[in-house]
């Protein structure tokens, strides 16, 4: 019962339960329903580890609270009961709640702002009811489904949402989530109504679409700080984009999942690029043509570029990326149709572009992914981001020459941070810093051997340098590699005495090499030419084999 309460609730205790205790203190029904639903949940979870043997990760313990916050929509405390005399203050509690726990009852700083809020009142609710909400008992535009006047639960608004709008938002603006009801989204059609552009407090305008065109108007959306406008894969928007579309005014911006009819194009000239300084998502659209050179002008991004997945999407996006001054998390570029060289020396000055460009990053962690047709080689200049990759993901490009890059002092990469398979890079293997588990390296044409950085990490499990023309005896490997595949070589002689020394190894493939004569040189290694083995003699001629927990050969 939610009684109000001028005292705090009993505390916990150290015993058995006390891992799962939480102490809770509430002044009114409207403190106690945010204060019990919060507690309620974390007792939930945290339980539900200790029975586990607290097997669940943090991915689990996330789905688990976004499953069990889709128990909770729409719980709401009783109406009418002595706990809450309060009729419109019950309603309001369960408005809350159909709300993700997001308070409902705020009002605007002043008289104008009630006035806009009203008039958005009055566009929204035709066109969330339908769609298919329930707008029953939603008097204001704070109770609507959809509209979110507080801080949003992360699985409606991302966090990223409060980051970006100003920090007195609440109380002048709002969010807008417009999805489709869990039971329509097979059957319901979401179009995107043009009367939405008119709405004048709107600060984060997230809206999924399955039909219909993309109407004129989105750069009316003069407050909105994130436009996001997703599709479902398979439908989205239908038709081409309006001319004035990417004149749009927010700080970040998503276009994601249009399906084939879809048929947008990105231009050379791009004036949002002025206001974008955000993130920047394109991806998973079938039909988008253009040349992402254009986007090259939106030089005030600071967090996220993201385009991939758009097969007629064309360009060279290391010359686009080059622009990109302020980036310092993530560029994300793949699965398209890029292609060219990347940038090299100035033939004027003399300088490597790309020096000055990692060195305006120092002290970030940035995530480097392309894919792009290059056909030629990477610039040295690039050796001065190692300090700073989290991820360097450069495979199937067609670069060349030696790698110029040396990662034995890449702390911040992720264990899986390298991957420059299926490329033709010649020259040393590269070397890798302590913390890497998982190295990609197949399908280049190294020579040499195996890098002194590599015996400095003792938690490399996974190496891959199959396909690689690569020739000589078989390498020394570290004794923490579990998986290792050379084969597609022209690796000669026996498997290395050193391996016996691994008692790791599960997965080894040697195939296709040039190896002649017994592989081990453990086990039975006498050669009796007259036929007649020496029984005696065996114990003293075999050699044990080592204690590998081989699953395949």
């Amino acid at each position: 019962q939610l009684k109000p309460q001028r005292r705090a609730s009993q505390r916990c205790g150290s015993g058995a339960a006390a891992p799962c205790c939480v102490d809770v203190r509430f002044d009114t029904a409207v403190d106690a329903h945010m204060q019990v639903t919060s507690m309620c949940r974390k007792v939930i979870i945290c339980a539900l580890s200790l029975c586990l043997g607290q097997a669940l990760g943090q991915d689990d313990h996330d789905v688990a609270e976004w499953e069990m916050h889709e128990a909770y929509d729409g719980w709401g405390p009783p109406v009418g009961d002595d706990d809450h005399e309060d009729a419109e203050e019950g309603r309001r509690l369960s408005l809350w709640a159909a709300h993700d726990d997001v308070p409902t009852n705020v009002t605007g700083i002043s008289q104008e702002v009630e006035d806009d809020w009203a008039d958005d009142y009055a566009i929204l609710k035709p066109i969330i009811e339908a769609r298919g909400f329930d707008v029953t008992g939603a008097n204001h535009l704070c109770e609507l489904p959809a509209v979110y006047c507080t801080n949003g639960y992360r699985r409606r608004v991302p966090t990223y949402a409060s980051i970006l709008m100003d920090d007195d938002w609440i109380g002048q603006d709002y969010q807008l989530v417009l999805t489709v009801p869990e039971e329509k989204k097979e059957s319901g059609e979401a179009t995107l109504d043009p009367a939405l552009f008119q709405l004048k407090r709107v600060g984060y305008f997230q809206v999924y679409v399955n039909a219909g065109p993309m109407p004129a108007g989105i750069e009316n959306l003069g407050r909105a700080k994130m436009v996001w406008l997703e599709g479902n894969q398979s439908h989205g928007f239908e038709g081409g984009l309006p001319d004035n579309f990417f004149s749009l005014k927010s700080r970040m911006f998503l276009m994601a999942s249009h399906g084939p009819a879809f048929t947008g194009h990105l231009p050379a000239t791009l004036p949002m690029c002025e206001h974008l300084d955000y993130r920047v998502y394109f991806y998973r659209l079938q039909a988008f043509t253009g040349d992402i050179s254009g986007l090259s002008a939106c030089t005030k991004v600071t967090s996220t570029f993201e385009v991939f997945l758009n097969p007629l999407l064309g360009g060279n996006v290391w010359q686009a990326a080059l622009g990109w001054d302020s980036i310092t998390a993530a560029i994300n570029l793949w699965g398209s149709n890029f292609s060219g060289q990347v940038p090299m020396v100035d033939p004027v000055s003399g300088e490597d572009p790309w020096v000055a460009w990692c060195r305006k990053r120092a002290g970030a962690r940035l995530f480097l992914r392309i894919t792009q047709q290059v056909g030629g080689p990477l610039p040295a200049g690039l050796n001065e981001c190692a300090p700073i990759f989290g991820r360097f993901h450069v495979a199937g490009t067609g670069l060349t020459g030696d790698f110029p890059i040396n990662f034995s002092q890449s702390i911040k990469l992720k264990v899986d941070g390298i991957k420059i398979y299926q490329n033709a890079f010649t020259g040393p293997i590269p070397d890798i810093p302590y913390q890497v588990t998982i190295l990609d390296l197949h399908s280049n044409k190294w020579s040499g051997n195996i890098p002194s950085s590599w015996f400095n990490n003792s938690v490399l499990e996974s190496v891959d340098l199959s396909s690689c023309g690569m020739e000589g005896p078989l390498p020394d490997m570290p004794s923490s590699v579990k998986i290792l595949k050379l084969s597609g070589n022209k690796f000669t002689g026996p498997v290395p005495q050193s391996w016996a020394s691994n008692t790791n190894f599960e997965d080894m493939d040697l195939s296709e090499n040039n190896i002649i004569g017994p592989p081990f040189t453990w086990g039975w290694v006498n050669t009796d030419t007259s036929g007649n083995y020496d029984e005696a003699a065996f114990p003293s001629a075999f050699t044990p084999a080592p204690a590998w927990p081989l699953k395949t050969f």
